[in-house]
């Protein structure tokens, strides 16, 4: 696999098999085995994950859209934030709906 491939790979917290685009490349802790890093595309999370645990997935698996949109807010060149006003704002924004 290289970056932009789109797979299927197991979430290493729940060992649960999703879809997932592939976004880098890096040789395993054992250099035997690749690790990816993942960004798993229904979800929104990202996570590097042993090469045993991505597979080539199914093309009737795609016809869905992928329901996660990559985004960040880029607050840092428009507003002078000091290091506690950009932690507070991460932690009053994380796991939250935001809507433009």
């Amino acid at each position: 696999f290289s970056a932009g491939d789109i797979c299927a790979a197991k979430f290493p917290f729940d060992d649960i098999w999703y879809r997932a685009c592939v976004m880098d490349v890096r040789e395993g802790e054992e250099k035997v085995l690749m690790e990816y890093l993942c960004f798993f595309v229904d979800y929104g999370d990202s996570e590097w994950v042993c090469g045993n645990d991505v597979e080539p997935i199914s093309p009737q698996l795609l016809e869905l859209p992928f329901q996660a949109i990559p985004c960040s807010l880029d607050v840092t060149n428009q507003l002078d934030l000091d290091e506690d006003a950009y932690e507070r704002l991460w932690y009053i924004t994380r796991d939250q709906t935001l809507t433009l």
